[in-house]
């Protein structure tokens, strides 16, 4: 079956619309919808409904749109895979790396490169982004923050699950070792939900149980130290792991314990990546890390 045909399926999917779609992808529409013909045509059962407002998917396009993803995905990395065995290089990694790895994770994995005679090429990456990047072959590992929506073949091992701490501006500190959440909660500062869904609704629920909904937060993109400086400078108060309060020192910045009733909620990671050969770099560094 032709993966081009399976690319402007997706296009059309996503778009909803022939002529939005082959403005994307760069085509002439009346090609395009050729392409889709002959395409319901090899699977033998129609894709789209189509009407005056645009497409929607059948139930067979609902079906096969997950797998088209997964193909062209599998394609791109094999190509991808198959151009880099040909070109003599130095044995490089290229990892993607959420902010909460930086504090401990990456320090150790730049010392087990170096013992291996690996080279890391580190790239700040989303945790949705590494996804997308490990599934077509431009990242070979990635240290994420899960849950995630990953291709099937994809693994992820957990490394990591860091219960959640205040970092706080001093003049809200207070003196003793813990805070609660009715104090922090006029001043909080949280990541948008898109960027970790689950986490956020483990700390919403976590004041809602509290009785202190929160209904005057912030909300910022979930860059580690951009909130960290944010809260240094007076801004709010954030939940943070503790791996965070551990590592970083930082002018009017201080960390308290949640006082809270039930259990606190965690930060969890973990090392995302693709099926690796045995002698592929990734798996020798993942071998020493010994994770």
């Amino acid at each position: 079956m032709n993966l081009q045909r399976f690319r402007h399926f997706i296009a059309v999917a996503e778009t909803g619309s022939f002529t939005r779609a082959a403005e994307q992808i760069g085509m002439r529409q009346a090609p395009l919808s050729q392409s889709i013909r002959r395409l319901e045509a090899e699977i033998g059962t129609e894709l789209f409904e189509r009407g005056t407002q645009g497409v929607t998917l059948t139930r067979s396009g609902a079906a096969l749109l997950t797998e088209a993803h997964e193909a062209v995905a599998a394609a791109d990395r094999a190509i991808g895979l198959a151009r880099a065995a040909d070109r003599p290089r130095e044995p490089i990694v290229r990892l993607g790396i959420v902010s909460l790895a930086l504090f401990e994770l990456l320090p150790e994995l730049v010392t087990t490169a170096r013992d291996t005679g690996l080279t890391l090429d580190v790239r700040y990456v989303s945790t949705n982004d590494q996804v997308e990047a490990l599934a077509h072959g431009t990242l070979d590992l990635g240290l994420l923050t899960p849950p995630v929506r990953a291709p099937k073949r994809m693994k992820l091992t957990p490394i990591a699950n860091d219960p959640l701490v205040v970092a706080l501006p001093a003049d809200l500190a207070g003196p003793g070792p813990r805070i609660s959440l009715a104090e922090i909660e006029p001043h909080l500062i949280l990541f948008p939900r898109t960027d970790g869904p689950a986490l956020h609704d483990a700390i919403t629920n976590l004041f809602r149980i509290a009785g202190c909904p929160l209904t005057n937060r912030q909300e910022v993109p979930a860059s580690m130290l951009a909130t960290l400086g944010l809260v240094a400078a007076g801004a709010g108060a954030s939940l943070v792991p503790s791996a965070v309060a551990r590592n970083v020192s930082m002018r009017g910045l201080e960390f308290r314990q949640l006082d809270v009733a039930g259990p606190v909620p965690t930060w969890p990671i973990a090392v995302a990546h693709m099926p690796l050969s045995a002698e592929s770099p990734a798996a020798r560094l993942l071998k020493n890390w010994g994770r």
